[in-house]
């Protein structure tokens, strides 16, 4: 039954997509759909996942922070989807909590409210009284499990019936790999014994920031499906005109908030991936109070360092290096343009710079790198996917506070001062393990030079293409084969009507084929000798030059009259100097 609700529904969508990269499903070229017609879909998309219940809930939540999949209209549609459903009877939830400790919520607890302070796709939160404290009590919902197993078979079946139909494409990849890491995530998200372990990892980790609370977990009240947590009260932290009410310094909390974020990526390796405003509080002491630790992410060494180096990087505008940290941190597909990249991360640097204008006056900017990422082949790996989240919290409360908010502002001297200290205790720690490494690598790379020179004389060296290679190699083939096919159709058609001439004599027949061969010849000879620049490429360099060049130029201008004269006349002088340096 679940099946066929799940097929009924998503099908369509998935067909509708489909025919944006075949227009007949089977064969055809894809379909351009206008705005509006994607708004429509994104809406649709948004409705029916919604409809589909848990699963599909936390998914479009993984999704809408992924702009390699879905293009921006897309993710706008998606990211307004709450993770709030309707709560389940306190009875059923009471049952799970006496089934788990073996004892009814009357036993275990002072007093337990009914009404439910949460209720979300996966858990339902009360609020209890143990030990003369007050706690919360977040109960797995039952069924869920199970649900959530049946609807990843079924989304798995429809992807790989995809990638049967629909030929390499970078879209189904970081498709499969969203979900795949979706699967390992949700998974870890149900199991509450595996989130007490990560409160514990955190409170260790952040143990010197005095200002951060995390809540305390009650080990006896926990199981695979029943956490119990100190009950930390606070005001949501987007809730800017209230914190500011009671006297809360937000600038304050915004680098602090900054902080705690850059430290988890850069120096902990450990990610708390659910950064909404819900999971996130501020106290009436200005401490901010971190909630929920089903999603958390591991950043290994070797990417941290990467992506360590991107951010040294970015933040003194080394444009080179920025292009080959891309590289390295596996954001884009092996044979990428290398040329563009350098146009895309001048357009990131642009962005950055643009310094003291509204969010609304740099959307237009931020929607072609957007677009830029679905439809050139970069890859988001699930880490940075997780760390953009916790990115646009803090930009989002920024821009509340202050519609001139920079966020690279903030995070600049922050990430300079820890990235200044992990590559300084990488290099005092293990200079004689970098130097060993240098030494396997520069003895393999000798050693590999020394294979290919050998297979090379012996004529057994081969090269291997790469599918998007492969791909324009089999267009063009396939392009001389359909050329060749229609000469010798032509010529055979010239001779047999030839034939019925001599014949019949009839010079009607004769005119038909003179006429017929010199218009296929014609065609023949207007036929592309050359292969187009991928689509893909072709789009990105339309975007691009929508910055840096006469289009760029005149969306410049059109920020620029939109300015104050305070700012306007700041902005020239700023111009000014720059120039003259």
């Amino acid at each position: 039954m679940r099946v066929s609700v799940v097929l009924w529904k998503l099908v369509p969508i998935v067909l509708s997509f489909v025919r944006d990269f075949r227009r007949y499903i089977f064969w055809g070229t894809g379909r351009t759909l206008s705005e509006e017609g994607h708004i429509q879909r994104a809406r649709h998309l948004t409705q029916t996942l919604a409809e589909l219940g848990p699963t599909f809930i936390k998914l479009a939540q993984v999704l809408s922070a992924r702009a390699d999949v879905l293009p921006p209209t897309y993710l706008k549609q998606l990211s307004t989807l709450q993770d709030k459903v309707k709560p389940d009877p306190t009875e059923t939830i009471k049952a799970v909590i006496s089934t788990e400790l073996h004892r009814p919520p009357e036993e275990v607890f002072e007093d337990f409210t009914d009404m439910p302070l949460a209720a979300a796709s996966l858990g339902q939160v009360h609020r209890a009284r143990y030990g003369g404290e007050d706690v919360v009590v977040k109960v797995l919902r039952p069924r869920v499990p199970q649900l959530i197993q049946v609807d990843l078979q079924i989304l798995f079946a429809l992807l790989t019936t995809l990638n049967t139909f629909i030929s390499y494409s970078p879209f189904l990849r970081s498709f499969t790999t969203v979900l795949t890491e979706f699967r390992r995530v949700i998974q870890e998200e149900m199991n509450f014994q595996l989130e007490a372990r990560h409160v514990k990892m955190f409170q260790h980790n952040l143990a010197h920031e005095k200002w951060v609370l995390i809540p305390k977990v009650y080990d006896e009240l926990t199981t695979r499906r029943v956490i119990v947590l100190q009950f930390l009260e606070g005001v949501k932290i987007n809730q800017v005109e209230k914190l500011e009410q009671m006297g809360i310094d937000i600038d304050l909390v915004i680098r602090r908030l900054a902080r705690i974020y850059i430290h988890q990526v850069m120096i902990d390796g450990l990610l708390h991936a659910d950064p909404h405003p819900g999971n996130i509080l501020v106290d009436s002491q200005s401490r901010i109070i971190i909630l929920d630790f089903g999603m958390v992410i591991r950043i290994d060494a070797s990417f941290k360092r990467h992506l360590i180096k991107y951010a040294i990087a970015l933040a003194n505008n080394d444009v080179e290096s920025m292009v080959h940290e891309m590289y390295e941190l596996q954001l884009v597909e092996p044979g990428t343009n290398k040329a563009l990249l350098r146009d895309l991360a001048v357009l990131m640097l642009e962005i950055q710079e643009q310094g003291k204008i509204s969010a609304r006056k740099v959307q237009q900017m931020m929607n072609a790198l957007m677009n830029a990422f679905y439809e050139f082949p970069f890859t988001l790996p699930s880490e940075l996917v997780y760390i953009a989240r916790a990115t646009s919290l803090i930009e989002g409360i920024g821009f509340i506070h202050d519609p001139w908010f920079d966020a690279v502002a903030v995070g600049r001297p922050i990430i300079k001062e820890m990235a200044k200290d992990v590559l300084q205790e990488e290099l005092q720690g293990g200079i004689l393990e970098i130097l060993q490494q240098w030494t396997k690598q520069s003895y393999h790379t000798i050693s590999a030079l020394q294979d290919s020179i050998i297979k090379l004389d012996r004529e057994q060296l081969r090269i291997h293409l790469h599918p998007s290679d492969m791909q324009s190699l089999s267009t063009m083939m396939g392009g001389i084969a359909r050329r060749i096919v229609a000469g010798l159709c032509l010529v055979c058609s010239g001779m047999i009507l030839s034939a019925i001439y001599i014949r019949t004599g009839n010079t009607g027949i004769l005119w038909v084929g003179v006429v017929g061969c010199s218009l296929g010849f014609i065609f023949l000879l207007l036929l592309p000798d050359k292969i187009r620049h991928p689509r893909q490429q072709r789009f990105l360099q339309k975007q691009l030059e929508m910055v840096t060049t006469e289009e760029g130029e005149l969306f410049k201008s059109l920020v620029i009259s939109q300015m104050s004269r305070e700012e306007h006349e700041k902005a020239e002088a700023q111009r000014q100097k720059s120039s003259q340096q």
